[in-house]
């Protein structure tokens, strides 16, 4: 799966990528929030795990221009700003999960492995082709955005692919 992690604090962006890959992820690192919309835009992310106090472009931005551009990866706020106000916004946002820091690697895990779950094609596709109707499982990876024809075209996960932190 490629997960896009935007994170500026260094120490930690790396502690989150570093676990991710462990664990068999690609990872896009992005350390500023402009960083995290192009990589938003242009590769195939499967989830994304963003921080609200990202330079240049906050992470609640990034997540709203995303899903204006139909992005509908998964996606989870990292982040310090743990008030009630500050969740209910990053959800309202399109956030699928927040998460307070500090919190333990393993918590951070258990919720990507949690979405990933749910957003994984489950879903038959049927077609009907002449008299018969074939169903067919979406296969697995297939972006979770809609199509547009004149966007630019994404390209696959880089893994290990990051972005220089401010």
């Amino acid at each position: 799966m490629c997960i896009l992690a935007a994170e500026d604090e260094p120490e930690t962006a790396q502690f989150v990528a570093n676990g991710l890959r462990e664990h068999g992820h690609n990872v896009l690192l992005a350390g500023t929030g402009l960083d995290a919309l192009h990589f938003g835009l242009t590769e195939d992310v499967s989830l994304m795990i963003l921080d609200r106090m990202l330079p240049e472009l906050n992470g609640l931005s990034v997540l709203l221009r995303l899903r204006a551009a139909g992005i509908t990866a998964p996606a989870i706020m990292l982040t310090a700003l743990g008030r009630i106000e500050d969740r209910i916004g990053g959800l309202d946002a399109g956030a699928d999960d927040y998460l307070v820091k500090p919190s333990t690697f393993g918590e951070l895990f258990a919720r990507v492995n949690a979405l990933s779950r749910r957003a994984a094609p489950q879903e038959a596709v049927t077609r009907l082709v002449g008299p018969h109707l074939y169903g067919s499982a979406a296969p697995r990876g297939t972006p979770r955005r809609r199509a547009d024809p004149a966007s630019a075209p994404r390209v696959p996960c880089a893994g290990g692919t990051d972005a220089p932190h401010p």
